[in-house]
């Protein structure tokens, strides 16, 4: 009797045990999964419930402006559709960028300045990158002063203006570059004067100037004599003796205003007979009562300038020379300094010496007294701006396909403090977009938000990180 029931209980639990599997089964046969169809950008499709082991039917292929479609990838493989389904999971769509027609082109400069016998060369991108006619010819509306070949490379010929003409083929955009040519002007830097020291009354040497370089555009000179009775100067540099003495010739450059000096002494001539003395009137015996005037001892004249101070100042800045003047005799003097610049466009003086920096670049400050002159070299640095923080703004176009989707933004513009910028690429996030089309995920909410990580990259090469601020305009 008792082993019946032994046999009762364990066949039960055995029964139980069976339903429960049975019921298992069941249940993990009813088990469903979501097959969620991503179609990065393209056309909406639709996501499908799927029971396990089942599979699915392919959907119908969806569309994208520009793209055609290349299928449903899984894991980076193409999908088989009678893949029985174990899980969820998220197809996406694989495009195929397809050749498009030209929508326009652009220049990397619109204008630019040279001087004649230049050259460069002009570079043209043709919208939009996948353009498949990207033929492209180019045109001067002014041969004569600009030529332009077949690679966009000008070379200026004389001075005026010319607009070099970019034209596709496809569509015929243009966009055009004007050119403005002037004359190439080489600037006196030095002067310096060579030649003999020393003249007899009555004779005549010739000095030399040098200008450096010796290609300057501008070579005329002025010729000065500190005592005109005693030696004169043509306008050639010819020094002509009249008396016994020293003079400084100087020669001055019309341009910039470089001057040179150099020192002749006027000596007796001995070839010169003296007059002979009347023997018919001996001279008579000097008054010894009488004293001899003692003879005037020659007045000392300016024989050297030096010039102290800084070497350096900044832009919008200044700095004080001060200058000692050397006499002949050995003794210095305060006499009144006359103070230049050879180029007042990057650094003026005024009548005490102070030197005021105006622009990056190198000058010579000029001292000058009586015919005598020293120059100091300045060097002027550019005034060094404290970092200015500019909030860009970036204006994108909301491009829609036919369901409404917005798929794609385009840059229209990136202005700082009103001001529009030409820009090579913007980043965001790590990822460099083009002027051209972006292919984005941007929604409404973000587009909207200001966006700390981006980058401008601006046309003459600076990078330049600041807060943006997206605006979407609608089409």
């Amino acid at each position: 009797m008792e082993e019946n029931k032994k046999k009762i209980i364990v066949g039960g639990i055995i029964a139980i045990v069976a339903i429960i599997i049975i019921l298992l089964v069941l249940k993990g046969c009813d088990k469903e999964y979501k097959i969620t169809f991503n179609t990065d950008g393209g056309s909406n499709v639709a996501s499908l419930v799927v029971k396990k082991d089942g599979t699915i039917k392919k959907p119908e292929d969806p569309t994208k402006e520009g793209y055609s479609f290349a299928g449903w990838y899984y894991n980076d493989k193409l999908f088989d559709f009678n893949t029985k389904i174990t899980e969820d999971m998220i197809l996406e769509a694989r495009w195929t960028l397809l050749d498009a027609s030209v929508t326009g082109v652009t220049l990397d400069v619109n204008e630019m300045s040279l001087v004649i016998d230049q050259t460069a060369t002009l570079s043209a991108t043709v919208l939009p990158e996948n353009a498949k006619n990207k033929n492209i010819t180019w045109s001067s509306n002014n041969k004569n002063v600009v030529t332009v070949d077949e690679n966009g490379h000008i070379k200026a010929l004389k001075k005026g203006t010319a607009t070099i003409t970019v034209t596709t083929e496809d569509g015929k955009f243009t966009a055009t570059c004007k050119i403005t040519v002037t004359e190439s002007v080489v600037s006196v830097s030095n002067v310096k004067l060579s030649g003999a020291s020393s003249v007899k009354v009555g004779n005549t040497i010739k000095l030399t100037a040098t200008i450096t370089p010796s290609n300057a555009t501008n070579k005329k000179l002025t010729w000065t004599s500190s005592d005109p009775k005693k030696a004169n100067v043509d306008e050639n540099g010819n020094v002509k003796g009249i008396s016994e003495g020293s003079v400084t010739i100087t020669v001055t450059t019309e341009d910039n205003n470089k001057t040179a000096t150099h020192r002749v002494t006027i000596v007796k001539n001995e070839t010169t007979p003296s007059t002979p003395t009347n023997p018919s009137n001996p001279s008579k015996p000097s008054n010894p009562d009488t004293p001899t005037n003692p003879s005037t001892p020659s007045t000392p004249t300016v024989k050297e300038i030096i010039i102290n101070g800084p070497k350096t100042v900044e832009a919008g800045s200044t700095i004080k020379l001060t200058a000692t003047i050397k006499m002949s005799d050995n003794t210095t003097t305060t006499k009144t300094i006359t103070w230049t610049s050879s180029n007042s466009d990057i650094a003026t003086v005024n009548d005490d010496g102070v030197v005021t920096g105006k622009k990056a670049g190198s000058v010579e400050i000029i001292a000058k007294v009586d015919n005598i002159t020293a120059s100091y070299d300045i060097t002027v640095n550019a005034k060094v701006e404290p970092p200015k923080e500019i909030s860009y703004v970036i204006t994108l176009t909301r491009l829609q396909d036919s369901f409404g989707n917005v798929n794609q933004y385009e840059i229209t513009s990136v202005t700082a403090d009103g001001e529009n910028f030409d820009f090579k690429a913007f980043t965001y996030n790590g990822q460099t977009r083009l002027p051209s089309h972006i292919n984005s995920t941007l929604n409404k909410k973000v587009v909207d938000e200001n966006i700390k990580t981006a980058t401008i990259v601006l046309n003459d090469g600076t990078s330049v990180e600041a807060t943006v601020v997206y605006k979407v305009r609608e089409i």
